[in-house]
C-alpha cells in the first residue's frame, strides 16, 4: 500500500516533476559542491603561491637594480656571491637573497623552493624529486603558463605550484654567462632559468 502511495505521487502531473527536479537538482548540488569548493581552494592557493613568487622576483629585481649595479659600477672592496654568510665583505647574488627570503618569508604550510636543471655548484648536491623535475620540464617547455599538482605526503594532501624563472634582464643573463663556475654560460634574454 505503501509503494501504491509513492507511486501515485511521482505520476502525479503536478508533484511528481517537482519531486523528480528537486531530486536531480539535490543529486547534482551533492556532487559537484564538494569539486567547485575544492577547485576553488586549488585556485586560491595557487593565486596565493603566484602572489609569493611575484613579491620575491619584485625583490630581487629592487635588489640587482639599486644595490648590485650599484656596487658593480662603483669601486669597491664588497664582492657578490653565494658565501655572503661566511665572509664579512661579501653581499648575497641576486638568487642567493631570494633563495634566503624564501626560506623567512612564507606563511605558515606554505615553502618556497627554488631548483633548475642547472644549479651553481653550490646546490649542485641537491636532487630533484620526480615532482620539481615535472614541474621543471613544464615551465621549461611552458614559460608562461603554471605547473600544479595535488601531492600526498604523510597522510596530507599537499599543492604544488611552480611558476618558471625567466631571465628578463641582460646583466643577469651577462651575470650568470660569465661566473667562472656557471654550469651553463650560453644563456639568453627570454630563457627560463629554473
Amino acid at each position: 500500500m505503501k509503494n501504491q502511495n509513492i507511486i501515485k505521487i511521482f505520476l502525479n502531473p503536478f508533484i511528481g516533476p517537482i519531486i523528480v527536479a528537486a531530486m536531480i537538482i539535490g543529486a547534482i548540488v551533492f556532487l559537484y559542491i564538494p569539486k567547485a569548493s575544492q577547485t576553488n581552494q586549488i585556485e586560491d592557493l595557487k593565486q596565493k603561491a603566484q602572489t609569493t613568487v611575484n613579491e620575491l622576483k619584485k625583490t630581487r629585481g629592487y635588489y640587482t637594480n639599486s644595490v648590485i649595479n650599484v656596487i658593480k659600477n662603483h669601486p669597491s672592496d664588497v664582492k657578490i656571491n653565494f658565501d655572503h654568510f661566511e665572509k664579512e665583505d661579501t653581499i648575497p647574488l641576486p638568487a642567493t637573497l631570494l633563495h634566503d627570503l624564501s626560506e623567512i618569508l612564507p606563511e605558515k604550510d606554505i615553502s618556497v623552493q627554488m631548483f633548475s636543471h642547472y644549479p651553481f655548484p653550490n646546490r649542485a648536491e641537491r636532487q630533484l624529486n620526480l615532482v620539481q623535475d615535472q614541474a621543471l620540464h613544464h615551465v621549461e617547455e611552458n614559460p608562461h603558463d603554471t605547473f600544479t599538482k595535488v601531492i600526498q605526503r604523510d597522510g596530507k594532501e599537499y599543492l604544488t605550484v611552480a611558476v618558471s624563472d625567466i631571465f628578463f634582464d641582460q646583466a643577469c643573463v651577462d651575470c650568470h654567462n660569465t661566473r667562472a663556475d656557471t654550469p651553463k654560460n650560453d644563456w639568453k634574454l627570454g630563457d627560463v632559468r629554473g
